[in-house]
């Protein structure tokens, strides 16, 4: 998928929002049935993305959220990237602006390409080629490890 973000929730199996331009019809959907069960279109709860913040993210590398928060990690990456492959910026989706820059709440950059990201409710863990940081999370972030690893292209 090289046109956009889907959330999914886990616990029931459903898509939470989409960010992106790509257009989908879940009832004529050929692998429908088994993802959904009949009638749990009429009530996913679901968000979209509006175009203006599509424009601000550009394609994506990695995303994360936290939980089932309206914090997302994003990487930027893909064929379009608004954004570095060596940053990482944390959107608030929650944040009610007309600009979408005001949803870009956090950033850590890095001298490499980050490979993966994992939040959880007071850490935030950056995964690079041969380093690992572990940061706290989200009030006022502050380096609490840094580990050194063997080469790992994939994070």
């Amino acid at each position: 998928m090289e046109t956009g973000v889907r959330i999914y929730n886990v616990e029931p199996l459903m898509e939470k929002g989409h960010l992106g331009a790509f257009d989908f019809d879940r009832s004529s959907s050929a692998d429908s049935s088994d993802l959904y069960k009949p009638g749990l279109n009429k009530r996913l709860m679901r968000f979209v993305f509006s175009d203006s913040d599509h424009e601000q993210i550009g394609s994506v590398a990695l995303s994360s959220m936290l939980h089932r928060s309206n914090l997302l990690a994003v990487v930027g990456g893909g064929v379009n990237p608004k954004f570095s492959e060596i940053s990482v910026l944390i959107w608030d989706d929650a944040r009610e602006s007309r600009d979408p820059k005001d949803k870009l709440v956090l950033e850590f950059t890095f001298t490499k390409p980050v490979l993966a990201v994992r939040m959880r409710h007071d850490k935030i863990i950056i995964v690079l080629k041969n380093r690992i940081y572990v940061y706290s999370f989200p009030d006022n972030p502050v380096k609490l490890f840094e580990f050194d690893t063997r080469d790992n292209p994939k994070g």
